[in-house]
């Protein structure tokens, strides 16, 4: 009697059944794409790219998280939580980050913020009138 995977439900066949090689060939076809996908994460690390409002479209387009340009800490707090328990890396795409008076971005010990050097700015707005400060990290 056919049974199925305890993680990923594939179909394998009991020891009385005739084995359908359509049943096997589609198992094989999802692990492989399923080991592409894990081999392709870690070619990349666990790593979540986020954009600035201002960035290229190029950048845009291949980021996980794009900025608005307004409290651009909830995107990259959302990009932190996006990664595993392990941790990994948030990366700041070019182009200015702007944040409101009373933002923080929580950096827990596994979590590494990087950014593209001089081309990545971090603004925080500190009055009621729109002034720039520096932004607040824990």
């Amino acid at each position: 009697m056919a049974t199925t995977t305890t993680n990923y439900g594939f179909t394998k066949p009991g020891m009385e059944d005739a084995a359908n090689i359509d049943v096997i060939g589609t198992a094989l076809d999802e692990v492989d794409e399923a080991i592409k996908g894990v081999s392709n994460m870690a070619a990349r690390g666990a790593a979540v790219l986020v954009a600035a409002s201002d960035a290229s479209e190029k950048m845009k387009a291949a980021a996980d998280y794009v900025c608005d340009g307004v409290d651009d800490h909830v995107e990259i707090n959302a990009a932190i939580a996006a990664l595993p328990e392990c941790g990994g890396r948030v990366m700041l795409s070019e182009g200015d980050f702007v944040f409101s008076r009373n933002s923080t971005v929580s950096v827990p010990s596994y979590v590494t913020i990087e950014g593209q050097g001089e081309a990545t700015h971090i603004k925080k707005i500190i009055t009621t009138s729109g002034t720039l400060g520096d932004p607040f990290f824990e």
